[in-house]
């Protein structure tokens, strides 16, 4: 059962039942996995068998824990509440579960089957409500990532110390916010949450200590190789190290290498020796060695803004960091500190059992610990951040004493070196064949050091030309490798025998010399073009390749010339600008214009769209999005659904052609709204989706940020009956032309495809008119409203694969039964028609609903004109509504809303007044119904 506070956090040796009950599960399922010299003995279930076993153990723990919560002093509703937010269970198998009514088969028992382990059911921490920014990826080798999800700490804590049975491989996340879809230390803009890495022998009591002693909070979990007993090294490595100490001998060699080089605590590394020994590696068997990650809530988030440049930001973060896991006293592994450091989410091996811990506490403000931190660190000194390298990288050439210099060889013959050839033909083995971009996914030269040695798919090489690097890449993502250049890689792959000295040279493994000057206009090419916009020359300027968050820039051409300025080349005996050369060469890259278009453009029109974020997916899933859409947005009619889902799927099949329709979700805050519009943004390049929440925004001068738009998300529509806003905010759901006008610039014209999203918790969020086919207006329920743990689970879904998913469901949905242009007639629509009614009608409209058309009662067969006029002239005086018309646009509108009103002046004596005939008070309803195109309901 959950115990309470620091000091409870409770013996990693005591069992709980919940803890026997998912070991018994598992070796029911598959386990007593091998060991490294056993074999695997696994007992074989039907599935029915196998649901119905964990499904029965799942109960009896459940029960067992809610009997002794309650023992303890809750309450059942308390006790049932805290299981349920252990296991994130929804509040519809609630009941059946606590009651222990769940069948073996079906929905419960599938969800019964697949619960991840607790050692200990955690019990939500102090302060949880505090919001988290985290982004998610699917793999460690994912190149692109979706835009940062927001979740509170009680549910990242979760998230932290939930294990399930797996390989050290699958989803992962970023404690950052992006700037962009790449991940990398100048990509990140925002930290919340301060995550260390204990891989060197402290065991779960120390760690518990350590954080309580700082009265801090925290989510700490065992990683996927706690407790292995053995570690691999590359096997060049180890007879580098045994020639580098050749008084040890071999029991001496595996303790030393262990504490040296590993940085094992004492308890782990004595007794150490080599165990065995494989093609590739050998092994080392020592004491089981614990391992743990501990995610701490910071006070104050790290921002980079808040830093004078992204170096020092970086900096500052990595002080911290060190500052507060030298606090704490344990050896920790700083390859962590760098900003955009990814982390696997809980796993564990069959055969081994994980723990976890959520500890109640303060935040840490890490901040304030930068100035007091200890002089001496508790890192191991070669898990510091690497030395800072010589200013020559050098290779001693074992078979000649020759020093080849591979600085001055990057600086020759780096732009034309063909790695990828030349690997493949010394060491095909290396290459993972995974290509992509040509990039070549390969074993990383230094993967002895990192944390789990092998083959992972993290790292690549480009040959030179192949990319829009100048020359060869090779880079590795693990964070030990952060500091590594190419010659770095290239000397280990040379000590290790993938590559030979005169492979470095070898005609058949570079490039052609190339021409100096079509080089120069080559490179310049890569990046800018020369580009005409309302007459005026300007070079564009792309942003680098990945950046799918910054927009291509217009800088005047002297700009481009000075920022050229130190690139000459040698024309003729003479250095001449790089630049000038470009500018004057036939061959530049050139534009007549900026275009968007998302369904093509003429090759001499620069085309601003790119094409979606990311690939089709039809084997992935969005199906938790498309509940929220059909349950929450649409609260469940079918018919709204398929509407909702045709408008998103022609933004899709049809970008260029705008179905003149917006959609507005109005709704209570914590209802969904705002998760819709970036569920579906995540399918689109940053500069593809915009967010914004003020009116100049949308509607004011300078509209550079609108001018790649496809989805324009609104927060809480600012419109609340400002007439200067109607007519641009109309424009802009139908027009099909955007005047752009950048700052410093002629306004000039684009396409405009943008598709218009608008959210908010007003009552009057549009202008709609009484005949309005503009707006599809949805009112959001409230079932979902504040539960974090859904829209969770929906974020989680979108950054793993859901973006993709509902890009392939889009892309096949059938359009042709759906007409998106014709808004649905909603109640909400007839909603935002009633409350944006003029003076008069919003008048008729109350005197209709009341029944009467003074304090009579009664609705009269005729009225003097001007004394209804008066009527309504009190009204508006009274109930402060719109702007007074005059009487004779009183008159022409009352008949175009009742078409059967007639005006008589009776024959008598005197002056004549004039009366109007007037219909039935049904019949007056039904004419109003038929006028704002909605039947409008008279009885409340």
């Amino acid at each position: 059962m959950t115990l309470p506070q620091n000091a409870a956090a409770g013996n990693s040796s005591n069992d709980s039942a919940w803890a026997k009950a998912k070991r018994n599960a598992a070796a029911a399922d598959a386990t007593n996995a091998p060991g490294p010299r056993q074999s695997a003995k696994v007992i074989e279930l039907k599935p029915a068998e196998k649901s119905a076993s964990q499904t029965a153990l799942a109960q009896e723990v459940i029960q067992r824990e809610k009997e002794a919560f309650i023992a303890a002093g809750l309450t059942a509703d308390a006790a049932n509440a805290k299981i349920l937010w252990a296991l994130e269970a929804g509040h519809s198998e609630a009941s059946a579960v606590l009651a222990g009514k769940a069948a073996a088969t079906g929905k419960l028992a599938d969800f019964l089957a697949g619960l991840p382990f607790f050692d200990t059911l955690p019990e939500p921490p102090e302060g949880g409500e505090a919001e988290i920014a985290f982004t998610y990826g699917t793999s460690e080798t994912d190149t692109e990532f979706p835009p940062a999800v927001r979740m509170t700490w009680a549910e990242l804590c979760r998230v932290m110390t939930r294990h399930e049975v797996g390989a050290k491989k699958g989803r992962c996340i970023v404690p950052a916010s992006l700037k962009g879809n790449k991940r990398g230390n100048d990509e990140a803009t925002e930290i919340h949450a301060l995550v260390l890495d204990y891989d060197h022998g402290a065991d779960l009591d120390t760690l518990v200590s350590a954080v309580a002693a700082k009265k801090w909070t925290a989510a700490i979990a065992s990683t996927h190789s706690h407790l292995t007993t053995e570690t691999a090294v590359r096997k060049t490595v180890w007879q580098k190290y045994l020639k580098q100490n050749p008084e040890l001998d071999l029991s001496a060699a595996a303790a030393a290498y262990l504490a040296k080089e590993k940085h094992y605590l004492a308890a782990i590394y004595e007794g150490a020796k080599v165990d065995r020994e494989s093609e590739e590696y050998v092994f080392l068997r020592h004491a089981p060695c614990p391992k743990f990650r501990v995610a701490l809530r910071l006070a104050r988030p790290w921002r980079a803004s808040d830093y004078p440049s992204q170096k020092e930001a970086i900096a500052g973060w990595a002080e911290a960091y060190k500052a507060v896991a030298t606090s704490l006293g344990a050896p920790f592994d700083t390859s962590c500190t760098d900003t955009s450091r990814l982390f696997y989410l809980p796993r564990h091996p069959a055969n081994v059992r994980p723990v976890s811990r959520v500890l109640h506490g303060e935040a840490c403000d890490a901040f304030a610990m930068i100035s007091t931190s200890a002089a001496v660190e508790t890192a191991p000194p070669a898990a510091k951040a690497l030395r800072p390298r010589a200013k020559k990288v050098e290779y001693l050439d074992a078979s000649t004493g020759e020093v080849f210099d591979l600085t001055a060889w990057l600086k020759g013959f780096g732009r034309r070196f063909l790695i990828v050839d030349a690997l493949r033909k010394r060491r095909p083995d290396v290459f993972t064949n995974k290509v992509s971009e040509n990039r070549h996914h390969i074993l990383c030269p230094y993967e002895a050091e990192h944390t789990t040695p092998g083959m992972d798919g993290a790292t690549f090489i480009t040959n030179a030309g192949e990319g829009k690097s100048e020359g060869f890449v090779i880079h590795c993502r693990h964070a030990h490798c952060h500091e590594r250049d190419r010659a770095d890689y290239v000397r280990q792959m040379l000590e290790d025998g993938w590559l030979e000295i005169e492979d470095l040279t070898n005609p058949a493994y570079l490039l052609p010399e190339p021409d100096l000057i079509e080089a120069a206009i080559d490179q310049l090419n890569t990046r800018e073009a020369v580009v005409v916009i309302n007459g005026r020359t300007r070079i564009l300027v792309e942003p680098p390749e990945g950046d799918s968050r910054s927009e291509p820039e217009f800088a005047q051409v002297q700009e481009r010339r000075y920022w050229h300025a130190p690139k000459r080349v040698m024309v003729e005996g003479k250095m001449v600008q790089a630049f000038d050369l470009w500018l004057n060469s036939p061959n530049r890259r050139e534009y007549k214009g900026v275009v968007f278009e998302p369904q093509g453009a003429h090759p001499d029109y620069y085309n601003y769209w790119q094409g979606f974020a990311v690939e089709p997916n039809p084997n992935a899933s969005c199906a938790r999005f498309l509940d929220h859409l059909r349950h929450n947005i649409c609260r469940g009619e079918e018919g709204l659904f398929k509407w909702f889902v045709a408008w998103l799927a022609q933004m899709v099949q049809q970008p260029s052609e705008k179905p003149g329709v917006a959609v507005v979700l109005r709704g209570g805050r914590g209802t969904g709204k705002t998760i819709v519009g970036e569920y579906i943004g995540a399918m689109l390049h940053r500069r593809n989706y915009v967010q914004i929440a003020q009116s100049k925004q949308l509607v004011g001068n300078f509209n550079a940020h609108l001018e790649q738009a496809l989805l324009i998300q609104v927060e809480e529509g600012f419109f609340a009956g400002n007439p200067a806003i109607e007519g641009p905010l109309k424009n802009l759901v139908t027009s099909e032309i955007r005047m752009v006008e950048r700052k410093g610039f002629d306004a000039f014209q684009v396409r405009d495809c943008a598709r218009l999203l608008i959210t908010s918790n007003e009552a009057l969020v549009v202008p709609a008119g009484n005949d309005e086919r503009r707006w599809a207006v949805f009112d959001v329920g409230p079932a979902r409203q504040q539960d974090h743990a859904y829209f969770g689970a929906i974020a989680a879904e979108r950054a793993n694969g859901g973006a993709g998913a509902l890009l392939a469901y889009l892309q096949a949905f059938d359009l042709s039964k759906i007409d998106v242009r014709a808004a649905p007639e909603t109640a909400a629509l007839l909603d935002q028609k009633l409350n944006s009614l003029p003076s008069m009608q919003k008048w008729l409209h109350a005197c209709l609903t009341e029944g009467t058309l003074d304090a009579s009662g009664e609705w009269p067969e005729r009225v003097e004109t001007k004394r209804l006029y008066d009527h309504y002239r009190s009204a508006v005086a009274r109930e402060r509504y719109a702007r007074e018309i005059g009487q004779e646009q009183f008159g022409k509108l009352l008949r175009e809303i009742i078409p059967a009103c007639d005006i008589v002046r009776p024959r008598c004596e005197g002056p004549r007044s004039r009366f109007y005939v007037l219909p039935s008070l049904e019949a007056c309803r039904a004419s109003f119904s038929n006028w704002i195109g909605q039947n409008v309901h008279w009885d409340g």
